[in-house]
């Protein structure tokens, strides 16, 4: 099935399990991955920040690419963007 995650803009990828599991619902029984970004800006960078990743793949060939920026807009708001895109083909053996 196809992930609504984006793994090229995880910053840490945390696997939970056991009973601290229990904190993110009771349908989290078997464990969480739990996939930390920063979409969200916790605070107001000094100046301009961004990012590009890209990823190859060679058993379904195609690949990806994401890029993001971080301007702050004051002292007190950041503005955050990011774009990417995604192509896979077929299995081939």
């Amino acid at each position: 099935h196809g992930l609504t995650i984006d793994p090229l803009v995880a910053s840490r990828i945390e696997v939970i399990r056991g009973p601290a599991s229990l904190l993110y619902g009771t349908n989290a029984l078997g464990g969480v991955v739990n996939v930390v970004s920063h979409d969200i800006a916790t605070e107001v960078p000094e100046r301009a920040t961004g990012y590009a990743a890209t990823q190859a793949e060679s058993a379904t060939p195609g690949g990806g690419l994401t890029i993001g920026r971080t301007q702050p807009l004051g002292r007190t708001i950041a503005l955050s963007a990011r774009g990417g895109v995604r192509r896979a083909d077929d299995l081939t053996m």
